[in-house]
C-alpha cells in the first residue's frame, strides 16, 4: 500500500431527501468537515465497536427537536473527491464495511452512547406532599 493509500473513516454531515429511504444520488450529499476524529485503517477493528468521538462542530450539528443526519466518509477519497489509484498489481482491496441498523441478527447492531451533563449545576426539585 503507497502512502497515503489506507482508508480512514469519519463522522460528516449528510442532506439525503429523505429520513427514510437512501438513494445513490444521496452519495453527493456528505459534507466536508470532519465532526470527529477519524479513526485510521490501522486502527479499526472488527472484534468490537469502533467509537467515534463527536466534536464541538459535531455536537453543534445536532438538532435537539428534529433528526439528525450523519454520514460515514473516508476523508483522504469521498471527502477530497480523488478516486483512490490502484498501486496493487494483485489488485486488492481495502474496504470499511460498516454494520446498520438494518443488519441481520443481533451479533453487530450499531450502539449510540449519549453522555448528558445537565446545564447549571443546581437541580431544582418540588416536593409535593399530601
Amino acid at each position: 500500500m503507497a502512502p497515503g493509500d489506507a482508508p480512514d473513516m469519519n463522522i460528516y454531515s449528510a442532506t439525503p431527501a429523505s429520513n427514510t429511504a437512501l438513494v445513490a444520488a444521496d452519495y453527493s450529499t456528505g459534507g466536508t468537515t470532519a465532526y470527529a476524529t477519524a479513526l485510521t485503517y490501522a486502527s479499526i477493528t472488527t472484534s468490537a465497536y469502533n467509537d467515534f468521538t463527536l466534536n464541538a462542530t459535531g455536537l453543534g450539528a445536532i438538532d435537539k427537536t428534529g433528526i439528525t443526519k450523519f454520514c460515514g466518509r473516508n476523508a483522504n477519497y469521498d471527502v477530497a473527491g480523488v478516486a483512490p489509484a490502484n498501486h496493487d498489481q494483485n489488485r486488492t482491496s481495502r474496504r470499511v464495511i460498516v454494520s446498520t441498523a438494518d443488519a441481520a441478527g443481533t451479533g453487530q447492531d450499531p450502539k449510540l452512547v449519549v453522555t448528558h451533563t445537565p446545564v447549571g449545576s443546581a437541580r431544582k426539585q418540588r416536593i409535593i406532599m399530601f
